[in-house]
């Protein structure tokens, strides 16, 4: 079987599929769990800050236990590690404090972006001592930051998990509810037809525009892909767009 031959086929199914079950569900069902969807994702971020801290102290807590220190002090050379350093001087003079870090050490992100993450009351960028004492200082303000966010990550996904749960079933009742009303009920399955035209629609738009970028030539002979391509909202918006930023490019 042909490659446009698939595609045809493929597309026909998503149509059909998209329309039956969206048919089935319901527009209102669908609508309540796109609310439940932004209520969850919402609701656990702003939560999330009063939980982290129960979360870190009950089961992050010591998980870095001086393991990050331990590789940020093994990386000093020991001939370096008791020389005196000056942060504020170094800063003051024109100096970087990316110049301490180890040889052959490097950070995925901005040095000074690092230290503003890791430290909040300034201990870091007005520390006078030596080398040694300035890298435990580092490892130690590491952990405690790789704690916070491991902590924050728990207690966003545990908070998500529940409020999941808690709005699928308050969504479960509704739905029952609305299909007891005989009215609402007939108009909730036209609206699901309606909105699964529209998802049907731009997911085959979405492919039939990528499908020739990934595969040239898959659009040819095709009788499905070829007409809906030409109705895709990315052939009707996107290309005019595209066509006239390339038109004022330089030659």
């Amino acid at each position: 079987m042909e490659w446009n031959t698939i595609l045809d086929i493929a597309l026909v199914a998503i149509i059909v599929l998209t329309l039956l079950i969206n048919t089935k569900r319901g527009f209102f069902k669908t609508l309540l769990k796109a609310v439940r969807t932004i209520a969850v994702i919402v609701l656990a971020a702003l939560l999330t800050p009063m939980l982290a801290g129960f979360v870190s102290d009950t089961f992050v807590d010591g998980m870095f236990d001086g393991k990050i220190t331990e590789v940020v002090v093994q990386g000093i050379d020991p001939e370096q590690f008791n020389i005196e350093i000056d942060i504020p001087t170094a800063i003051k003079d024109g100096g970087g404090i990316d110049e301490l870090l180890p040889a052959g050490v490097e950070l995925p992100m901005d040095v000074e972006t690092v230290i503003g993450m890791i430290d909040p009351d300034g201990a870091i960028m007005s520390y006078k001592g030596t080398v040694g004492g300035f890298a435990t200082m580092i490892g130690g303000r590491l952990e405690a930051f790789a704690t916070l966010m491991v902590a924050h990550v728990i207690a966003y996904l545990a908070l998500a998990l529940i409020l999941f749960i808690i709005l699928t079933i308050i969504i479960s009742f509704l739905s029952k509810k609305l299909k007891g009303i005989i009215v609402l009920n007939k108009i909730d399955h036209v609206l699901g037809f309606v909105w699964g035209l529209i998802v049907s629609y731009f997911w085959v738009s979405l492919i039939t525009f990528v499908a020739p970028l990934v595969q040239p030539g898959i659009m040819d002979g095709t009788v499905v892909a070829g007409f809906l391509s030409e109705i895709s909202v990315f052939t009707l918006v996107l290309e005019p767009i595209l066509a006239e930023l390339m038109s004022g490019l330089p030659l």
